[in-house]
């Protein structure tokens, strides 16, 4: 279902300054969304949309310190290659389990059924 929602030019400005703070905070100590989260839900966004804002704000928040921490060389591009690798085998090997056990629950609960 499509909705809008209308907003006065004073609640937008107000959103954007606890948008500032709360991206400053985050750079500093993290926690941001702390101070983001009940700023939209009190303007009245529903709860799934707020939590998928303060989501998509904390996602560009560290997108952005990743760039400027990698700029001014404080990360190491070839720890965070065999990191990104490491990360990468992992997610696969989850991936390959989890199906492995979907396929035992399936097969037991035939053979249960058979019995």
């Amino acid at each position: 279902m499509l909705m809008e929602y209308l907003y006065s030019n004073e609640t937008i400005f107000i959103l954007a300054l606890v948008g500032t703070l709360a991206g400053f905070i985050d750079a500093v100590a993290g926690g941001g969304g702390l101070i983001t989260l009940p700023a939209l839900l009190l303007v009245q966004i529903p709860p799934v949309q707020a939590l998928a804002t303060n989501k998509l704000q904390g996602s560009f928040g560290t997108l952005s310190a990743s760039i400027t921490l990698i700029k001014k060389g404080a990360i190491n591009i070839k720890t965070l290659k065999i990191s990104i690798l490491s990360l990468l085998q992992n997610s696969v090997q989850n991936q390959i389990i989890n199906k492995l056990r979907w396929i035992i629950r399936c097969k037991s609960l035939i053979i249960g059924f058979e019995k």
